[in-house]
């Protein structure tokens, strides 16, 4: 007669572990929201703690020859599907409930590490109020004035540039621009030492696998907080490639709102001594007061941009025949999703707030 082999019995509460690891992991990230809240001497200790983490995981992973963001991205999905299968087919139901357990856990991981990598610099005092800004209702005369001196510099610029053969800005390899931004962006702290961030040495990384799907999304660039990464798409026109550069590296330095990032990168792309870095940026600033003046008063914006010089306007001929080939109901969802993350870090607007950028640069205007 043979004998049965006894199971192992399983032990009180095993089960709830993960469940409760999950719950805690959750719980410890709003409480530190909630003390970045209420203390601004927690919101100093986790900003700085967020700088010098990504400082040190962005160098680690800044030695790789490639960007590391991509390969975690496109390796996320096929990676959840094999620890969520492979244990259905050796264990069946009950190993699909154990992996989906540990999964839950480890997605509950991910706002606790987003928020001490990062996501702490959202609750920061307004950039305005650091650098002694006052930021109001602007009027109409105080937007076409900003945007007569922005084309003034633009004009100036425009013809200093190297361009190609079709007249199109020309502007070099992405290193060389990265480059040229961090000069910038050593000066503008040598005037602001705001932005003289621990991170400041982690480089923007060019997106060689993700460029076309982030143009086909409509983004031009990110920070990946969780390998401490600013990813710029190459797929973009030259004359705004710099702005971006710096527009992300304002994130890695521990700029949080999509304003505030734009405005940094006028900063520092006024700063450098590069021309092209210098162009891109008054180029960009540009566009966004041209296009807030134009909500306001097509009369005035007509009589502001009739002055655009010929070179200037063929960059922005070139950066909408760029985009518009790929318009797309993707490209819709794309913004969409977009929006929602902006909305969900604490800036309601969602993509509208990048038009706040235009009443930092009237203020920054008058200041001056």
């Amino acid at each position: 007669m043979s004998m049965r082999k006894p199971e192992p019995r399983r032990r009180p509460g095993k089960s709830l572990r993960l469940p409760v690891c999950a719950g805690g992991l959750l719980l410890l990230f709003f409480l530190i929201r909630f003390l970045c809240a209420r203390s601004a001497g927690a919101l100093s200790f986790f900003r700085a703690l967020a700088l010098r983490l990504s400082a040190l995981w962005g160098g680690l992973w800044g030695l790789l020859p490639f960007t590391l963001a991509e390969f975690v991205i496109l390796a996320a999905l096929p990676a959840l599907l094999c620890l969520l299968i492979i244990p259905a087919v050796r264990h069946g139901r009950r190993g699909f409930l154990r992996a989906l357990s540990a999964l839950a856990a480890a997605l509950a991981a991910l706002p606790l590490c987003f928020q001490l990598l990062w996501g702490v610099h959202y609750q920061a005092p307004p950039l305005a109020d650091s650098l002694g800004l006052e930021t109001r209702e602007y009027t109409s005369g105080e937007l076409k004035d900003t945007m007569g001196w922005l084309l003034a510099r633009v004009n100036e610029l425009a013809p200093a540039v190297p361009r190609g053969a079709d007249g199109a800005c020309d502007f070099g390899d992405f290193a060389g621009l990265a480059d040229a931004v961090a000069q910038g962006y050593d000066a503008l702290c040598r005037e602001l030492p705001l932005f003289a961030a621990p991170t400041r040495r982690v480089s923007p990384k060019p997106a060689r696998l993700l460029s076309v799907c982030m143009s086909y999304l409509g983004i031009t660039g990110f920070y990946f907080p969780f390998t401490a990464e600013p990813v710029v798409s190459v797929d973009n026109v030259d004359s705004h490639l710099p702005a971006t550069i710096a527009h992300e590296w304002a994130h890695a330095r521990g700029v949080g709102p999509e304003a505030e990032c734009n405005f940094a990168a006028f900063l520092a792309c006024t700063a450098a001594d590069d021309v092209c870095v210098q162009y891109s940026g008054v180029l960009f600033a540009y566009i966004y007061a041209s296009n807030a003046l134009y909500s306001y008063s097509h009369e005035d914006w007509d009589e502001i941009a009739s002055g655009l010089c010929d070179q200037a306007k063929r960059d922005l001929q070139v950066q909408r025949e760029h985009w518009a080939q790929y318009e797309s109901p993707v490209q819709d969802a794309g913004n969409a999703i977009n929006n929602a993350y902006i909305k969900a870090t604490g800036q309601p607007d969602g993509v509208r707030s990048y038009g706040k950028m235009v009443d930092l640069l009237i203020s920054w205007r008058l200041h001056q």
